[in-house]
């Protein structure tokens, strides 16, 4: 995933916020190619259907 200008400003702000976070997380990302698709099987992974990591 490339970030992009607006990712990286919020990931900044967050990590003035939280400065802890920035040892504990390295990476972003999401299920899918679009929001619709990542919102869907996000849904799946809550609701105990869809196991979360992608095998």
């Amino acid at each position: 995933m490339t970030d992009t200008p607006a990712v990286e400003a919020y990931w900044n702000t967050y990590i003035k916020a939280h400065p802890e976070a920035a040892e504990l997380y390295d990476s972003a990302w999401s299920f899918g190619d679009n929001p619709r698709l990542a919102n869907e099987l996000l849904e799946l992974v809550l609701k105990g259907i869809k196991p979360p990591i992608m095998i």
